[in-house]
C-alpha cells in the first residue's frame, strides 16, 4: 500500500498537471485520463485524511479537486459544471469559516 506522502505527491503531480491542460485548454483524452487518475488519488486521501481526522487538509484536498473536476464537467455539460463548481464553493467556505 502506498504512503501517504505518496499519494499526497501523486495527488499534487496531478493537479499541476491538470493546470498545464487547463492553461492550454487542452481538453482532450489525456485530460480525461488525468481526472480519473485524479479522483482515484483524491478518493484514498480523502479517506485517510478522514481516519486520522485531519479536517483543514482534507478540506483543501476536497476543494483542489473539486475546482479541477468542474473544469472537466464545464468541458462535458455545463449542468455538471455548476453541481462541481457549487460543491468546490461549498468546501471553500467551511474551510474559511
Amino acid at each position: 500500500m502506498p504512503s501517504t506522502q505518496d499519494i499526497e505527491a501523486r495527488f499534487r503531480e496531478l493537479c499541476k498537471k491538470l493546470d498545464h491542460k487547463i492553461e492550454n485548454k487542452e481538453f482532450d483524452s489525456e485530460f480525461d485520463d488525468l481526472v480519473s487518475q485524479l479522483e482515484n488519488e483524491f478518493m484514498q486521501i480523502n479517506e485517510y485524511y478522514n481516519l486520522v481526522d485531519r479536517e483543514a487538509d482534507r478540506l483543501f484536498v476536497a476543494h483542489n479537486f473539486w475546482i479541477r473536476y468542474a473544469i472537466w464537467n464545464a468541458s462535458k455539460s455545463d449542468a455538471s459544471f455548476i453541481a462541481s463548481y457549487s460543491t468546490a464553493l461549498i468546501l471553500l467556505f467551511k474551510e474559511i469559516l
